[in-house]
């Protein structure tokens, strides 16, 4: 089992993002080879990837790029996974949740955003084999 951390000013922007589109991208449960399912149509999410680093995202559409030029959108880091601060971001992250990629979409859009608005400053996520939960403390 590991635990997530996000700073929460920093999923602000996620979730609000998530919060004000009015198109969303499909919910997926799973992804590495194939989807293990896929719910339409979209709602509003976080999504918790792993590929370079691990980072939460918004599913809203358009997406919140940040740069033009590549087409990368706005992502919140766990920390210690982040490519362009953290030496370590690869070993940290395949500690954290394995070496392999994935993108899991997590419905808790609100009540993140609750977390963030009450206060807290970090956005505890537990990942394990059977899947993942929010902490709320």
């Amino acid at each position: 089992m590991s635990r997530l951390i996000f700073k929460a000013i920093c999923v602000r922007r996620v979730v609000e993002h998530a919060l004000r589109s009015t198109s969303h991208f499909p919910l997926i449960i799973g992804y590495d080879a194939k989807v293990e399912a896929v719910t339409e149509p979209g709602k509003p999410a976080v999504i918790l990837s792993r590929d370079y680093g691990i980072y939460l995202m918004s599913n809203g559409q358009p997406r919140d790029i940040i740069n033009e030029g590549t087409g990368l959108s706005y992502v919140a880091y766990a920390k210690g996974c982040d490519p362009s601060t953290d030496s370590q971001w690869r070993a940290t992250s395949h500690t954290l949740v394995g070496g392999d990629d994935f993108s899991r979409t997590l419905p808790w859009v609100d009540e993140i955003k609750n977390m963030i608005d009450e206060g807290m400053s970090e956005i505890v996520i537990e990942f394990n084999a059977d899947g993942v939960s929010l902490i709320e403390s």
